[in-house]
């Protein structure tokens, strides 16, 4: 698969791309979530940000903490069970400041405000931070939607990986919820680190990306993901068997949820994105044809938006919209998303060492 270097000033723009991308999505996608409303074309009005970009941010100020106590534990950290159960609760923490907040009444996803009262209400369940999810066998997509900027981390992959996965046991008990979250930041880490140059390889880059998940997992306490990771490439398989037609499909103006699901669940989540960004090249495009669903837009939009962002820069974003996207937020949560990317862009020694991310 075809690589090229990432200079400092492109990965800047990519992350700031990323972040706001998902802001972005999930503001065009959360007034016609759940409505039969006229086709969105484009950016009209404050854009006003949902459960997505919320829980994206609590994720942030978790690793922070995380980076803080644990930083030295976070070379290869797939065996270190104690680490593991440390940086669970520390996103369970977070999470719960996210559950409490006044903000909180934008529709957050049924699954994960279940998991943070059930933390809430008695943290001394959560030993390993995995308690508080138990029965909740969701498979939601309220952990891929938080876990693509975890790939801007400044850690290597296999490390950036773990967290996503660790992060997704916290608030789902499903395998596929916390396969498509490590997948998605996967995925993020190499198209940042330059080794996902074309659109069109996006295929060619799950199969990879399936292998080096089984290859993460296997002889570790995730190892029960495997399955998972093989429902993932057996799907893959299928897409690329008919990419062809799809691709045409999707331009002629298809509904993606007509191939993918309705993007309620991770997996389906997962796939509408990679569907779309295969066949759109303009980011408002294929962002658009997110939100234009019948499912779950704004989550799909948002996640869309993260990948499109973080492939094309905040410039090509910006050019697409023919907006400067960072202004048009709401502004209540712009200092949070510009220390965000600040923050994602820092070095280990500054994410810890900054404030806490302070968060509407």
């Amino acid at each position: 698969m075809t690589e090229q270097s990432v200079n400092t000033g492109e990965r800047e723009s990519r992350i700031r791309g990323m972040v706001y991308g998902l802001a972005l999505g999930d503001a065009l996608g959360y007034p016609v979530e759940f409505e039969n409303a006229p086709a969105v074309t484009g950016i009209s009005g404050t854009l006003i940000i949902s459960d997505d970009t919320q829980m994206s941010l609590h994720n942030v100020a978790a690793l922070q903490q995380i980076v803080r106590a644990y930083g030295h534990k976070l070379r290869s950290p797939r065996l270190d069970t104690g680490f593991h159960n440390a940086a669970r609760r520390a996103f369970l923490d977070e999470y719960v400041l996210f559950g409490t907040s006044e903000h909180n009444n934008r529709a957050p996803g049924n699954a994960c405000m279940s998991s943070i009262n059930n933390y809430r209400k008695n943290p001394a369940i959560a030993f390993t931070g995995k308690e508080p999810a138990y029965g909740n066998d969701s498979k939601g997509n309220g952990t891929i939607m938080r876990s693509g900027w975890l790939g801007a981390l400044p850690f290597d992959r296999e490390t950036a990986t773990v967290l996503s996965i660790l992060q997704s046991e916290t608030t789902h008990e499903h395998i596929l919820a916390a396969v498509s979250a490590a997948f998605f930041t996967n995925l993020t880490h190499r198209i940042l680190s330059g080794q996902l140059v074309r659109r069109e390889q996006i295929f060619t880059a799950a199969t990879i990306i399936c292998g080096e998940l089984q290859n993460l997992v296997e002889g570790t306490p995730f190892a029960y993901l495997q399955p998972g990771i093989m429902l993932v490439q057996q799907a893959v398989n299928n897409i690329e068997l008919s990419w062809a037609d799809l691709i045409c499909a999707l331009q002629g103006g298809r509904n993606p949820n007509a191939f993918f699901g309705e993007g309620w669940v991770a997996e389906e989540a997962l796939f509408n994105v990679l569907g779309v960004f295969s066949a759109f090249r303009s980011p408002k495009d294929g962002i658009l044809a997110l939100v234009n669903t019948p499912g779950d837009s704004d989550t799909i939009a948002a996640i869309g938006g993260c990948l499109y962002g973080a492939f094309w820069g905040y410039e090509t974003l910006c050019t697409a919209f023919d907006r400067d996207i960072e202004q048009e937020l709401e502004p209540l949560y712009q200092p949070a998303l510009a220390e965000a990317v600040h923050l994602l862009n820092a070095g280990a020694q500054t994410l810890a060492a900054a404030d806490t991310l302070s968060i509407p």
